[in-house]
């Protein structure tokens, strides 16, 4: 991982020959590609590595609707996000940005990622439902992550998918669970109209002579 994270393999090898009498002769190879040859002997061989820096998001969230049964303006939201390195080269510096909310209290329990690992950042109860998310029905986000690898000079982002590759037909309201790539985070927020009525009634004796 380290020759590619360092975009190249240099390196000598070394041939030792015996001949009669004792005699014998050494040599350090010296680098026949026209690349990295500079004339002089002993040159190492140099061989370029292709550095490929990728990463993927995955935004989840769940409501905690307080322990009431009704998801309604107040109730919080807490969002997941996992960061996975898809690239070839190792990263160790990515930003979360979300508009939903000031995404640097999430802390990653990964900071450092080889090809192939993920990290995890969570923070409870980073969003608070409005009125208007009720009423639409859902809360719909997308986040961003941008990996900016100074030691390699290589810089990457990507938008949060919801982790549901299946593709579904939105409703009514533009809610999908899914797209194969990059599709927000839709959380469902169940909608329930319900008005109580009360009719109260006096008796006003207007002449004042105790009869209706």
């Amino acid at each position: 991982q380290s020759d590619i994270n360092n975009g190249e393999v240099v390196n000598s090898a070394t041939v030792t020959a015996d001949g009669p009498n004792g005699l014998t002769a050494t040599d350090v190879s010296d680098s026949l590609n026209p690349a990295d040859d500079t004339g002089a002997d002993d040159d190492p061989t140099v061989e370029p590595l292709q550095q490929v820096i990728n990463v993927t998001l995955t935004k989840t969230g769940v409501i905690d609707d307080g322990g009431d049964g009704v998801i309604d303006a107040g109730d919080t939201v807490t969002y997941t996000f996992v960061v996975t390195n898809t690239g070839n080269v190792t990263i160790t510096n990515f930003v979360l940005t979300d508009p939903l909310f000031d995404a640097s209290g999430i802390v990653f329990d990964n900071t450092t990622l080889d090809p192939g690992e993920t990290a995890t950042g969570t923070l409870t109860d980073i969003y608070v439902l409005t009125q208007d998310n009720v009423d639409d029905g859902f809360v719909q986000n997308s986040a961003t992550i941008e990996v900016d690898d100074t030691v390699i000079g290589l810089s990457t982002t990507d938008v949060s998918d919801a982790g549901d590759e299946t593709v579904e037909t939105p409703d009514g309201n533009g809610n999908t669970d899914g797209d194969p790539t990059n599709d927000p985070t839709v959380l469902d927020i169940p909608q329930t109209a319900t008005i109580v009525l009360t009719k109260d009634s006096e008796f006003i004796d207007g002449n004042g002579n105790g009869i209706p």
